[in-house]
């Protein structure tokens, strides 16, 4: 028995030192670089980590030091908090970390509500079990301003005051056909027929054949009402072809692609929703907001987007860009905290292209002092070559690196 128990007493003891080793300890010679390629895609970010790998390689070594990528589109700041956390649990953290995030949290909301929450106390609305025809007929209400006991209460939420003054009383202007109660609608979750005709739909568009591509449309549309990948598709075309009215009819367009197929978080009319409210001022936000409301407060939370919207609440363009970018901070923050015992070099290098979170998170930093984290001006110049302009971008990181010796 004694002997089982030094046993157990010295596996507690191994297992502890390798706990800690594991914490304490980091891959000396490897880099992680987290880009957000929002702008220029994934093979601009390929390129320039290959090029930069291959400046390692001819001034230290082959693979001496290695550079690992991980590049998404839209990825935000608490996807990147996310995913280090996970990449720290599974392997040794890395000598040093790269980053390019922030500029999607403007358009890809995930995990902002939940700051919001956690910031204000929140308690998190769930969803319910209303058929999607009865979450259409409660909105239909409240658009109506139709008065029963259903629909009253979420007319008061939908179209409560938006005026500071408190002098005017909002009625939305955009108002979405409700196909749900057309006689030739069904619910249809197979999409996998319909992936040729959404992509020879985006082949008009990209063609700039907006004429044809909206006849196209809305000949698929009054076929498969409830494929909400079209609704997208239109949308997008009315927000490219920047007609008279082209905001109108795209949020027309999305709201309409919501309300076939509403419990799904993965609608792309969601993301249309989104950046609509993000980019744009004046009275459309107002509109956007109204039918966000109305979303929320009869089918709870159906995607990131609409419960964001809510939590914002406001169609005010700097309150809302203001709270996204404290939000994107908290997150670096956060990242910094994560790594702060372990002496790990953080850098946040810029976009290559001029944005607002570049000067916002260089801001940030030199008012911490550089604590924890140090900034890269990752600026692209045009030489008229893509190439060597990436490779003139790569250089300038390696020369950062290499002289406040982080490689070495």
């Amino acid at each position: 028995m004694k002997l089982f128990m030094k046993f157990k007493i010295l596996t507690v003891f191994v297992l502890i030192l390798l706990f800690s080793s594991k914490i304490g300890f980091c891959e000396e010679r490897v880099i992680l670089l987290l880009s957000d390629n929002i702008h220029f895609g994934d093979s601009f970010v390929t390129k320039y980590t290959d090029m930069l790998q291959t400046l390692m390689d001819d001034n230290y070594g082959k693979d001496a030091v290695k550079l690992k990528k991980f590049s998404k589109f839209d990825f935000n700041t608490t996807e990147c908090l996310e995913f280090l956390k996970s990449f720290t649990s599974r392997n040794y953290p890395p000598r040093t970390i790269i980053l390019t995030v922030g500029e999607a949290n403007q358009y890809n909301l995930r995990g902002f509500a939940s700051y919001l929450a956690k910031k204000n106390k929140m308690a998190a609305k769930k969803q319910n079990n209303k058929s999607l025809r009865e979450i259409n007929e409660d909105i239909r209400n409240i658009y109506e301003q139709k008065i029963s006991v259903n629909a009253n209460s979420l007319i008061k939420v939908a179209g409560k005051q938006m005026f500071s003054s408190g002098k005017h009383k909002f009625k939305p202007k955009v108002i979405p056909n409700f196909y749900v109660f057309g006689d030739n609608f069904k619910e249809d979750p197979n999409t996998i027929g319909s992936v040729s005709a959404y992509s020879y739909a985006w082949q008009l568009i990209r063609d700039k054949k907006y004429s044809q591509a909206k006849d196209f449309l809305w000949n698929i549309i009054a076929k498969k009402p409830s494929h909400s990948m079209f609704y997208y598709a239109l949308g997008s075309l009315y927000l490219l072809e920047q007609k008279y009215n082209c905001e109108a009819e795209a949020l027309k367009a999305f709201e309409e692609g919501i309300l076939v197929d509403v419990r799904n978080p993965r609608n792309m009319c969601y993301k249309g929703l989104i950046y609509m409210f993000m980019s744009y001022k004046g009275e459309i936000s107002n509109d956007i907001l109204y039918f966000a409301r109305a979303v929320y407060g009869t089918a709870g939370d159906v995607s990131e987007e609409i419960t964001a919207i809510n939590a914002l609440n406001t169609s005010n363009y700097e309150i809302k860009n203001k709270t996204v970018i404290d939000w994107a901070l908290s997150d670096l923050d956060k990242i910094r905290q994560l790594y702060a015992s372990n002496n790990i070099n953080l850098v946040f290098a810029s976009y290559p292209d001029e944005t607002k979170i570049n000067e916002v998170v260089k801001s940030h930093i030199e008012e911490n002092n550089n604590n924890g984290i140090l900034f890269f001006q990752n600026k692209l110049e045009s030489t008229g070559n893509m190439d060597y302009s990436l490779y003139n971008l790569s250089k300038k990181m390696f020369s950062f690196l290499r002289d406040r010796k982080i490689i070495k």
